[in-house]
């Protein structure tokens, strides 16, 4: 605090004041991403917010491609079943 009084002298409770309502306008605009947010997923029903998430362990499959001709890498459990 004694710092603040160094820098902004009398002006220093007018910064606390502006500080707060920056504070305070940013929490709400955050509730307010909040609330779209759930909105969406409630209009989007139960079971379309349950399908996109993952859960921690899931294996979420990536696609690779070879860095010289830019086509993509075939993993092997992939390749016996294209040929089968």
């Amino acid at each position: 605090m004694g710092f603040g009084l160094l820098i902004f002298g009398k002006r220093l409770p007018e910064v606390g004041r502006s500080l707060g309502k920056g504070i305070v306008e940013f929490k709400k605009g955050l509730k307010g991403v909040e609330d779209d947010i759930s909105q969406v997923e409630r209009a989007a029903g139960p079971d379309a917010a349950h399908s996109r998430r993952r859960f921690p362990g899931e294996a979420t499959k990536v696609q690779q491609f070879d860095p010289y001709t830019g086509k993509p890498i075939v993993s092997t459990g992939e390749q016996h079943g294209a040929h089968g």
